[in-house]
């Protein structure tokens, strides 16, 4: 889980990322990132930065581990987010919160 603004931002098990609003606990918004029948899975926690919602996908599918990203705010995929070599989850993280601007 992760906080930011007012919003707490959550990954499910079904492979969406969720916000919900901090004071009414209702859902602010709601996005699949994978499907699940492909062999994904969620790698941990989201990460906020600077508006920007980076959960990390990983298991069998096509392509290997990568990182997907949202704006905290209007729920735009960021294009910038990509198949990533594979490493350890830290420096993962690092380099796509890099890659998103989040410095």
């Amino acid at each position: 889980m992760a906080l930011y603004s007012n919003k707490l931002f959550v990954g499910r098990s079904d492979l969406h990322v969720v916000a919900l609003d901090m004071k009414t606990g209702n859902i602010v918004w709601d996005q699949p990132l994978a499907n699940p029948a492909d062999g994904w899975n969620l790698t941990g926690g989201p990460l906020v930065a600077k508006g920007k919602v980076m959960q990390g996908i990983g298991g069998r599918g096509k392509g290997g581990a990568y990182i997907a990203g949202l704006d905290s705010e209007t729920l735009v995929v960021r294009p910038e987010a990509s198949p990533l070599p594979t490493l350890d989850s830290t420096r993962l993280l690092a380099r796509a919160a890099l890659k998103m601007g989040c410095q």
